[in-house]
Formats: structure tokens, C-alpha cells, sequence
């Protein structure tokens, strides 16, 4: 089937055929047909794809599993968790997120940036709920939605029994912070409040709150 074959990774190597290009593994099985222009290795087990002028991804590892995106898109963009998608037509653009470890695709979203274990990403879809900016965990599918009106420029996470308190921090002028906290149970419900105060009145709140399964706990707003 090829007639030029030369070590792509450790993992895999690149096959040409007629100009175009596919993987075979290390036993020589084929991973993918030589049918793109391009292929663009990101790791050992993550490729970009191209094909007539678009973009797709395909993972696989050693286990036999595999994972592909059809050369579809007009921008792919690797980024810390998973990867930012854009498709393009005359006049509109078509956002898309996808998590590289539950390894599912989030049409009509947007990745800003990435905060350890999350991301902060934007729905685009018109008349959305979702509109304003939310944080999501890598590899699970609860969504934290954030004010509109709030900037994270820092993110930490302090675990508190069934909850986690999320501390956004958005720098203001006259280097001075913004504080937010977020209380997020397991299951994903969470409730938002804003205070302006410093980190340590976090833990004197959380100290008066009994963690309760059925209820979610609102802080209260500090003058």
C-alpha cells in the first residue's frame, strides 16, 4: 500500500501514498488510510489532520482506542485540556470544544483560558442560559456558570467537605483583587457570591455552614 514509510513517533510511524499520508503502528497495522495532505503529530498518541484546506484530530493509544474528528474545521487549536475548534463560513463562525480526556465534543462553545484542573469557556450559541462565561472540569460534564460581569485572572480551588469553594480573582486598578467565591457541591450544583474582602473571610463563613446533601448554601454578601 506505501511506498515511502518513515518513524513519526515512537508509537507510530507516517506512511505516503500518491502524495497523500496516513499511520500504521508498530506492528504495521494501519491507524489511519493515506488520504490527507497532512499529518501533524502534537504527542505520542495525538495527531491534527488535514484535508483539503480543513482541520480534524485523531487519538488512539495503545489499548486499541480510538478517537477521530473528521477534517472538518477551519482553525484547530491544541490547548491544556483538550482542543479549541472553529469552523468558518461566509459569514458566521462556528465555535467548538473538545475534552481530550471523556473525549467529547461541545458544539457552540468557546475555550478563554485554562485554570488547573478547569477551563473557562463561553457559550456562543444565541439565546443560550449558558451565555455567560463557566467554568468546566476536565473529563466530567458539570458546568460553573460565572457573572458576566466577573474578570478570573486567578483561580484556586480549597475542597470543604461536599463542597468546593472556588476563589476567582480578578485584578483591579491600583493593584488591588476582586474577590468571588464559588461553593460547588459533587454532584456539580453550586451557588455564587461576591465579596470584596479578603481570602480569610472565606474560611470565618464556611465555618457557620453545616454541609447539607439537599440544600445548596448561598454566602452572603459582604459590605
Amino acid at each position: 500500500m506505501s511506498t515511502k514509510e518513515r518513524v513519526f513517533s515512537q508509537k507510530f510511524k507516517l506512511t505516503e501514498h500518491k502524495g497523500k499520508y496516513g499511520l500504521i503502528d508498530k506492528n504495521e497495522n494501519v491507524v489511519l488510510y493515506p488520504v490527507y495532505d497532512s499529518i501533524c503529530e502534537l504527542d505520542s498518541y495525538d495527531f491534527i489532520v488535514e484535508q483539503n484546506g480543513k482541520f480534524g484530530y485523531a487519538y488512539f493509544n495503545e489499548q486499541g482506542d480510538k478517537e477521530l474528528l473528521l477534517p472538518l474545521y477551519d482553525v484547530i487549536i491544541k490547548k491544556k485540556h483538550g482542543i479549541s475548534l472553529e469552523r468558518r463560513s461566509k459569514d458566521t463562525k462556528e465555535y467548538f470544544w473538545y475534552d481530550t480526556k471523556s473525549h467529547t465534543l461541545y458544539s457552540g462553545t468557546r475555550h478563554i483560558r485554562s485554570f488547573k484542573e478547569y477551563d473557562l469557556l463561553i457559550s456562543t450559541r444565541q439565546c443560550d442560559y449558558l451565555k455567560p462565561p463557566y467554568l468546566k472540569k476536565w473529563g466530567q460534564d458539570a458546568l460553573i456558570k460565572i457573572p458576566s460581569n466577573i474578570s478570573l485572572d486567578i483561580l484556586y480551588e480549597i475542597p470543604f467537605g461536599e463542597f468546593s469553594a472556588f476563589v476567582a480573582i480578578e485584578e483591579c486598578e491600583n493593584n488591588e483583587y476582586k474577590y468571588c467565591f464559588l461553593i460547588v457541591k459533587k454532584d456539580g450544583y453550586f451557588t455564587i457570591s461576591s465579596l470584596k474582602e479578603n481570602i480569610e473571610d472565606l474560611y470565618k463563613i464556611m465555618e457557620d455552614i453545616k454541609c447539607n446533601s439537599n440544600i445548596i448554601w448561598l454566602l452572603p454578601k459582604q459590605k
